[in-house]
């Protein structure tokens, strides 16, 4: 619901929405690989398709706040809150000996974001004889959490070992732009009715990611780990040095390079505009 003014003025609301995804990105892979061995020699087939997803797509909700210098030109500013959007991959791998299953590895992984934005700009309406015609245009500040799960189960003959990773990653605000083309019916002096179209173009660059939960067949293993398996840190360019496969300083972060998460969306969203 939201309450918002016309004309001149202050005005405050609230709105609701859903948005989908726009300008998709390759996040990773699904993969099948499957090995055969006999007595003639051995084969092996690996399959790989890319996963194409977008963290923006979800529903939503916020509040707003603005001032109309004229029944033309208002100034306004918002805070939404986008909820939990997800998409998942799997790869599975498996080895047979003689046409008997040898050992098999499966893997589930999932990815959940949420986005936390501010935005700021102009609106700009044409008084209609049903109502007004608006457009709006500005600039986004978003901060936003990626939140990862592997599932993995491992079978090696009788045996099997399962596994769970959770991770996190956060970032600094992000800055991007938004715009929208939206329709508002007056229905008392006070009071009225909006529905818009919007367009979010939004890119979060992640500068930290965090094991927060790892267990090997039930039992925890976080405390285990290391400063430098448990943390990374994200930089435009590194150096990480490592001596016979380990990181010479397992007591700082790990290193990576920074990687851009798209979370730009087209949706619908309306409410209710009161006047203050």
């Amino acid at each position: 619901m939201v309450f918002q003014s016309k004309g001149q003025g202050f005005y405050v609301g609230a709105h609701g929405g859903y948005s989908l995804s726009f300008l998709k990105q390759v996040v990773t892979l699904n993969r099948k690989s499957t090995g055969n061995s006999n007595m003639s020699g051995s084969t092996y087939v690996d399959e790989a398709e890319k996963v194409y997803a977008n963290y923006g797509s979800g529903a939503n909700a916020g509040i707003l706040a603005g001032y109309g210098f004229t029944s033309n030109i208002a100034v306004e500013v918002s805070f939404n809150q986008f909820f939990a959007s997800s998409f998942a991959s799997n790869s599975t791998s498996t080895n047979s000996n003689n046409g008997n299953l040898s050992s098999s590895s499966i893997s589930d992984l999932t990815f959940n974001s949420t986005l936390s934005c501010f935005s700021g700009g102009v609106k700009y309406s044409i008084p209609l004889a049903q109502g007004n015609v608006y457009s709006k245009a500005g600039v986004l500040m978003g901060l936003s959490t990626i939140t990862t799960k592997v599932l993995r189960n491992n079978t090696s003959g009788n045996q099997t070992n399962s596994s769970e990773r959770v991770e996190e990653l956060t970032g600094n605000i992000s800055l991007g732009a938004y715009t929208a083309l939206g329709f508002e019916k007056l229905i008392s002096p006070k009071v009225s009715l909006f529905g818009e179209v919007a367009l979010n173009l939004l890119q979060f660059n992640p500068t930290k990611s965090e094991v927060t939960k790892y267990t090997q067949n039930g039992i925890d293993q976080l405390p285990n780990l290391s400063v430098s398996e448990k943390e990374t840190v994200y930089e435009e360019s590194y150096t990480n040095t490592s001596v016979n496969g380990t990181n010479q300083d397992p007591k700082s972060p790990d290193k990576s390079v920074i990687q851009g998460m798209n979370f730009s969306s087209v949706g619908v969203r309306g409410g209710v505009i009161f006047k203050i």
